[in-house]
């Protein structure tokens, strides 16, 4: 990787293609969840996997940087390693553009994972956002913490 990216405010593009991403749970059938899907529409998926919660996340591109295909195979080799070893229940998943304009992003989806772990796992992996669905709250885009607080300042 050419140097470390780092974190930046994302652009009004960027939050709405991140908004309008189809992200997939590669289940029997597929789970599709979109941002502001309530928790209601997918409460007997979670209840059929025993959770009350699942998060969508990557290692792929780190802060939007795209890398050359053996580099984000190999991070999204260390995340697998990551869930595997959190004894967390998970998926494969992917991320999706509905238009098709982009190349899916794999990806896993991570049953029940606290909070605070989906934000280390932000840093750790260098991801913009992951998306958490909540049976209770629904469907959201969860930003890395840095990014979560430049978005709370005015521009």
């Amino acid at each position: 990787m050419n140097g470390m990216p780092i974190p930046l405010r994302p652009s009004a593009e960027t939050i709405q293609a991140y908004e309008q991403t189809d992200y997939l749970a590669e289940d029997q059938p597929p789970v599709c969840l979109r941002i502001g899907d309530s928790g209601q529409q997918h409460r007997a998926w979670l209840a059929r996997h025993g959770a009350t919660s699942a998060s969508i996340l990557t290692a792929w591109n780190p802060f939007g940087q795209e890398l050359a295909r053996a580099e984000n195979d190999a991070l999204q080799a260390r995340l697998q390693t990551t869930i595997l070893h959190s004894n967390l229940a998970w998926l494969p998943a992917r991320g999706e553009d509905p238009k098709g304009s982009w190349q899916p992003e794999p990806g896993f989806c991570v049953f029940d994972m606290p909070p605070a772990l989906l934000d280390e796992w932000l840093q750790l992996f260098r991801q913009n956002a992951a998306v958490r669905l909540d049976a209770n709250e629904g469907c959201r885009l969860v930003w890395h913490p840095e990014i979560a607080r430049m978005l709370t300042q005015p521009s």
